[in-house]
């Protein structure tokens, strides 16, 4: 809410922040379907387990997807 406020004081448009409203809405259902998955990370945990390399890629917003995610293998 804090968000949606100072982005209207910004000039977010009404539109917009509709828009933010409804897909907020959708995470705890995201989050559930992710959960779901668990079976098929732990395979691909599995199979990449004793990979003694990993090469992170990511260009433009991406790249600090891939720095994170290099992070947090390391602290693995």
């Amino acid at each position: 809410m804090l968000g949606l406020y100072l982005g209207r004081q910004r000039g977010l448009e009404q539109e917009q922040g509709q828009e933010i409203v409804c897909r907020l809405a959708q995470l705890p259902l995201l989050v559930a379907r992710a959960l779901a998955l668990d079976q098929e990370v732990q395979a691909i945990a599995q199979r990449f387990s004793a990979t003694p390399n990993f090469l992170y890629l990511g260009r433009g917003v991406n790249f600090p997807v891939a720095l994170e995610g290099a992070l947090k293998l390391k602290e693995i």
